[in-house]
């Protein structure tokens, strides 16, 4: 060792994790594949955001008044 300081060293470890690998991963794979048809919904419009919330509170508040 030359010098005021040591060289960079490193280290990693992993360690598995069983839920992880066979209850969660698999869950949101499912779910994943079964919300992706919604994908078309996620513009990135502001706009139309805007517009789907107000079409689901009229749509709400004529199913709450009995229409």
């Amino acid at each position: 060792m030359s010098g005021y300081f040591p060289e960079s060293v490193g280290f990693a470890t992993r360690t598995p994790d069983p839920a992880r690998q066979w209850l969660f991963a698999p869950l949101f794979r499912f779910i994943a594949r079964r919300l992706s048809p919604l994908l078309v919904l996620q513009h990135g419009r502001i706009h139309l955001y805007v517009l789907y919330m107000a079409v689901i509170l009229i749509a709400l508040l004529l199913w709450k008044g009995g229409f």
